[in-house]
This record gives C-alpha cells, sequence and structure tokens, in this order.
C-alpha cells in the first residue's frame, strides 16, 4: 500500500517537478542544450520567478543576441513559436498552482498575467479539457 501512495504523490507532483528540473537544467547548463525552446521557457520562469511577469516577445529575444525575427525562425523549425512556449508555461504553472495552493481561481488567473479570471478559464479548459474548479476537484477523488 506504500508503494501506491508514493506513485500517487509522485504524480501529483510530477508537472511541478518536470518545469522545476528543465528550468534548472536550462539556468545552470546553458550551452549544452542548444535547444531554444527550453532556453526561452527558461527566461519566461526567471521573470515570473523575479514576479515580472511574463516577458514580451521583443523583450525576451535579448536573451539570445538575435533580431526577433531569427528567433521566430529558430522556433519555427523546432515546431513551435513563442505564444504555444507561454501557453505550456502558464498551463503547467496554473495546474501547480490548483494542485498545490489553496488560492482562488481568480487570484492564479491574476498571477499568471491573465487580466479576466473567464479568460483565464477558457484557456485552461482549452489546455486540460477541464475548467479550473472541475480539475481542482478531480484531484481531491
Amino acid at each position: 500500500m506504500r508503494e501506491y501512495a508514493e506513485l500517487e504523490a509522485f504524480l501529483k507532483n510530477a508537472p511541478t517537478y518536470l518545469m522545476t528540473m528543465t528550468m534548472t537544467m536550462t539556468m545552470t547548463m546553458p550551452d549544452i542544450d542548444k535547444c531554444f525552446t527550453n532556453k526561452l521557457k527558461g527566461i519566461f520562469l526567471e521573470y515570473y520567478r523575479r514576479g515580472e511577469g511574463f516577458p514580451d516577445f521583443k523583450l525576451s529575444t535579448k536573451g539570445f543576441n538575435m533580431a526577433p525575427q531569427t528567433l521566430r525562425r529558430k522556433l519555427k523549425t523546432e515546431n513551435t513559436n513563442y505564444k504555444e512556449i507561454k501557453d505550456a508555461i502558464r498551463r503547467d504553472l496554473a495546474i501547480g498552482k490548483l494542485m498545490h495552493e489553496n488560492l482562488p481561481v481568480a487570484d492564479i488567473a491574476v498571477q499568471l498575467g491573465f487580466l479576466e479570471p473567464a479568460s483565464f478559464a477558457r484557456a485552461f479548459k482549452q489546455w486540460t479539457g477541464l475548467s479550473p474548479a472541475k480539475y481542482r476537484s478531480s484531484l481531491q477523488l
């Protein structure tokens, strides 16, 4: 029975753990991973952790010392773009907050840079297929 409980705890924390590991690797070993997607995720997370929200695309290109159009082309070769990366980070942070913090959904929306809680709810449902409230209640089963 203990093994099942450990597995359940691991699975509940997996998104947050994996995101933290990705950020740690990106921030501590930048030359090993040449993936622009992971580097951009690291920039997003660094801004977020400093309480600065998420940088706009032009500001985020400064960490790469390249023109915005060049970074767009590089991301396109990795089959992604700025919006998809930003949405993935926001989704993972939202899931982590819904799992581990007892904050109202409206507060989570503000923390993740949404102007309206309804916008956050729509985006979250698009990402996961569930509203934030339903997702949170499904974790308590």
